[in-house]
């Protein structure tokens, strides 16, 4: 019975002592995601606050800036002339040619409108 008794007993401290061990261990890990969590927030203000801050200005500046809205216009005027002359000088043509093998007479092989133009 004594034996059973601080056996027992025991086992009861020894359970106890685990149990302090993972609260234990559990706080700690509360400590450390906690300063994780801190370390980041800090980090976020006086790092990368400023920096975004920093870039978002610059870019409402130029935002801002009438040269730029200038160059903008120029940028789009060249590549819309170059698309426009790209599209006459090589789309249109291919374009004809695809459009007169679809409207062809087969007997003919001559667009359907001239030949009843001739008429």
């Amino acid at each position: 019975m004594i034996f059973n008794s601080l056996y027992l007993e025991n086992r009861e401290r020894h359970q106890k002592v685990v149990n302090y061990k993972k609260i234990a261990h559990n706080k700690l890990n509360i400590l450390l995601v906690s300063g994780g969590l801190n370390n980041a927030a800090g980090w976020f203000k006086e790092t990368a606050s400023p920096a975004i801050r920093d870039k978002f200005n610059e870019y409402k500046e130029k935002l801002q800036d009438p040269e730029t809205h200038k160059n903008i216009r120029e940028w789009l005027s060249e590549k819309y002339d170059a698309a426009s002359e790209f599209t006459k000088e090589e789309i249109m043509p291919e374009l004809k040619k695809v459009y007169e093998a679809a409207t062809a007479d087969v007997t003919t092989k001559e667009p359907k409108e001239e030949k009843e133009n001739e008429e």
